[in-house]
Order: structure tokens, then C-alpha cells, then sequence
């Protein structure tokens, strides 16, 4: 199973949808699914995952995993409540998710449910499983320069606060976050600060949210040569 950004709703009729303005864009996403012999499963063309107003996945990143019954998981940066600036440039970007089952349909509120809705821009960045066939995504968080993240159930019941936890300090400046899960029912987490010199910082969330380590002693690096997260973790 794969998703893809499409534009075939756009009024530009344009494939570039980056370059529209003015809040005329209308990206959405598609999922298909191929058989081991490249065969296609589902409708032609894919099937429709979000056709919500606005630009779905046209900011950051899209991260999906299996569902682990045969289907699969999407968290995606969501336009529909955005008002792009003059230079076509999100002013107030969200994040969705979306599950879609092996048959291509999809199982949660029609185009998706809100991971967050804050004001301002969020940035999706990684998802992990929960084993139970739910997840835990993070983001970055534009204005208050924090990572956030939110568990959901497998019906699509958001376990956490509205707009997701804390996972950073206030002091960090944070972003590029990364996330896997421990195998113990937690969460572990790797992200850059740029408060001054930049580390890379790590942080561990509880199957309820809750910061486990105390920020001034979860430092990785802090070499000042510009560290970039790690894009993948590993557990012991």
C-alpha cells in the first residue's frame, strides 16, 4: 500500500502545486495498493484517502505505516484551515491521519481526523506503532518552536491532550524530530535544538504522554558543528 499527493482537483490544473498562491491550491491524497505480481488492487488511479479544501501534504513530510490487519496508517500536514501568505507560503499547516483497511477504504472521519489544529504551522515528522494497531505521531510545532506528538487508538480515538503533548522544553527551540517505540508500552524520541549552539537532544514519553527524562540531562550531542537528528532510532 502506498499514498501519493495529487492534484487532479487543483483549479491550476498544475502538477506543481508548490508554486501556486493565494490559497488556490487543492493537493490531495490518493492511496493504491499492488500485489506481489505489480498488480493493481484497488481503482484505477487510487482511491481517495483526502479531497479535504486546501493543500493536503504539500508542507512536510508523510509518514505511514501498516495497521497491522492488512492495511495501513497515514499522518499527513493538512491546508484546509490554512491561508497561505503572498509567496504561496502556509500560514496555519495541521496535521491529519487517515486509515485505510485492505479492501482501500477508509475507516476513520471523512478525510481524516485532527492530530492538531493549533494556530500556526505544524510539520509532520515520524509515527510509530502502539502494537494494538494504533500510533503515536510527532511533529514540529513553527511558533512555539516545541515537538509535540499524540497517541490514537486503532478506531481513531485520540488518547492525549487536544493539540498533542509536550515533548521538548519550552527552552530548546526544537525541531526535526524522530520517534520509535521502546517495546515497553513507551516512547523514545531524538530532535535538534537551536537555543544557541545546536544539540541533539532525547526525550522518552509513557504509554500516557508523559515526559520521563528530565531535559537537562538528555543532551546526545552538543559538539556545536551543527548535529542534525537522526532520522531512524534504534532501541537496545
Amino acid at each position: 500500500i502506498f499514498f501519493f499527493t495529487d492534484t487532479r482537483n487543483d483549479p491550476h490544473g498544475s502538477d506543481y502545486f508548490y508554486l501556486d498562491t493565494s490559497n488556490l491550491v487543492n493537493a490531495d491524497i490518493y492511496a493504491q495498493r499492488i500485489n506481489g505480481n505489480g498488480n493493481l488492487l484497488w481503482t484505477g488511479n487510487g482511491v481517495v484517502v483526502t479531497t479535504a479544501p486546501g493543500n493536503q501534504n504539500g508542507y512536510g513530510n508523510d509518514v505511514a505505516i501498516s495497521d497491522g490487519a492488512g492495511g495501513a496508517i497515514i499522518v499527513y500536514d493538512d491546508g484546509r484551515n490554512d491561508i497561505p501568505d503572498t509567496f504561496g507560503n502556509p500560514t496555519n499547516n495541521d496535521v491529519f491521519a487517515q486509515k485505510i483497511n485492505s479492501s482501500g477504504v477508509p475507516q476513520w472521519a471523512v478525510n481524516g481526523i485532527s492530530l492538531s489544529t493549533a494556530a500556526g504551522n505544524q510539520y509532520t515528522e515520524g509515527m510509530a506503532t502502539d502494537g494494538a494497531g494504533g500510533f503515536v505521531a510527532v511533529w514540529d510545532e513553527e511558533n512555539s518552536i516545541l515537538i509535540r506528538s499524540q497517541k490514537v487508538s486503532s478506531a481513531g480515538a485520540v488518547s492525549w491532550t487536544i493539540d498533542g503533548v509536550t515533548v521538548s522544553s519550552s527552552s530548546d527551540s526544537s525541531y526535526n524530530a524522530t520517534i520509535v517505540p521502546d517495546g515497553l508500552g513507551n516512547y523514545l524520541f531524538s530532535y535538534v535544538t537551536q537555543a544557541g549552539i545546536e544539540n541533539v537532544k532525547a526525550q522518552q514519553l509513557n504509554s500516557a504522554g508523559v515526559r520521563q527524562w528530565a531535559p537537562s540531562v538528555t543532551v546526545v550531542c552538543n559538539a556545536g558543528n551543527s548535529p542534525s537528528s537522526l532520522k531512524m532510532l534504534q532501541t537496545e
